[in-house]
């Protein structure tokens, strides 16, 4: 399911009845804002957030003077900072043209990217 198809009355019923599913898997959790990110997780026994920080942030809309980083700091970001020895960086992509993937490596991947 979605991070917003959590709220469902099929998947509120298990979790009403204490049942959790063994794995939750977010994939893009770098984009996701904490609260949307905890519904998923909160129902499964483990969780893997697969992300790149680096990359998009949550988006947020609200006035300015509203942001903090909180609102703007997605879960896979804070958690990724404070247990760097949790996450398992990958090296190989295949979207980005070569052209394009050279300009990232450079400047954000310390050419770690392949």
């Amino acid at each position: 399911c979605t991070c917003l198809g959590v709220s469902h009355a099929v998947l509120r019923a298990l979790r009403s009845r204490g049942d959790l599913f063994d794995l939750c898997i977010v994939d893009e959790a770098s984009q996701i804002t904490q609260p949307v990110c905890l519904g998923p997780i909160l129902a499964a026994r483990a969780f893997v957030l697969v992300g790149d920080h680096y990359q998009l942030p949550p988006l947020v809309r609200a006035p300015r003077s509203a942001l903090d980083d909180d609102a703007t700091t997605s879960l896979f970001c804070r958690l990724s900072t404070a247990q760097p020895a949790a996450v398992a960086a990958l090296a190989t992509q295949y979207r980005m043209c070569p052209e394009i993937m050279a300009l990232a490596n450079e400047a954000v991947y310390a050419r770690r990217l392949r």
